[in-house]
């Protein structure tokens, strides 16, 4: 949406779904690679999310935003 509204100066806010998808897909690809990245961020002291949530809590935080993405569409 930024970069529509930066080239147009208009909103649509039909373009409000799909360019929602579109992050929440990208936001399950960053929480994917915080998980596989989770031992060495504790010993580094970095908090990234899936540090603070622990062990039980972190399994199904990419599929949050993996599943509002591939839901998203379909509902256009």
């Amino acid at each position: 949406m930024g970069s529509w509204y930066l080239q147009t100066h208009t909103l649509i806010p039909a373009l409000f779904l799909p360019a929602t998808a579109c992050g929440l897909l990208a936001t399950a690809v960053l929480n994917i690679n915080n998980l596989r990245d989770i031992d060495s961020d504790r010993v580094n002291g970095k908090n990234t999310l899936a540090v603070r949530l622990g062990p039980g809590k972190r399994t199904p935080l990419p599929r949050l935003p993996a599943d509002g993405g591939a839901d998203l569409p379909g509902a256009v």
